[in-house]
């Protein structure tokens, strides 16, 4: 049985997570040409505090779920939610419709899906062929399937939302 005290049982902050806000708060700031004072009012916190809750070294003070929402929907930018994806297994796909994508960018995708599941195909192979398995390989050989699966995914996407020509 899990023995819950206050305060103790508190997860620690996650570095990259942190980063990746930071750089989509940065990025949006930059782009709109405004201070960090004027987005942290965007999101009801005052730009001390939001600077705080960015903070590694702030164990009290952290980014609400309210917050994290409330800065992915003003930025634009998923890679904070992508980065909790990958933390525990999942690849993130869109559901929102895709515009449709003219033949020669579907080309494009074809080829960067057949590089990214050639580079898995090569990683698995080279670690088959050494008949170990070490921490790094099995790292590689994760990053390699998830990016192929991603372009895969892309490509797929991209396919869906195509609006056949009558043949002729």
């Amino acid at each position: 049985m899990r023995k819950y005290e206050f305060g103790i049982n508190k997860r620690s902050k996650d570095h990259g997570l942190l980063v990746l806000i930071n750089k989509s708060i940065s990025a949006d700031c930059k782009k709109n040409n405004i201070d960090k004072d004027i987005f942290a009012n965007e999101i009801g916190t005052t730009k001390g505090t939001l600077e705080n809750k960015l903070k590694m070294s702030n164990s009290i003070n952290a980014v609400t779920i309210e917050e994290f929402i409330h800065i992915m929907e003003i930025t634009g930018d998923y890679s904070p939610l992508k980065y909790l994806n990958e933390m525990f297994g999942f690849i993130m796909t869109s559901t929102e419709p895709q515009t449709e994508t003219d033949v020669l960018s579907l080309s494009e995708l074809a080829d960067e899906m057949v590089i990214e599941c050639g580079e898995s195909f090569s990683e698995v192979k080279k670690a088959a062929k050494e008949g170990k398995i070490t921490e790094e390989k099995k790292s590689n050989m994760l990053k390699e399937a998830k990016d192929g699966i991603e372009a895969a995914l892309k490509l797929k996407q991209a396919i869906e939302v195509i609006q056949p020509v009558e043949d002729h």
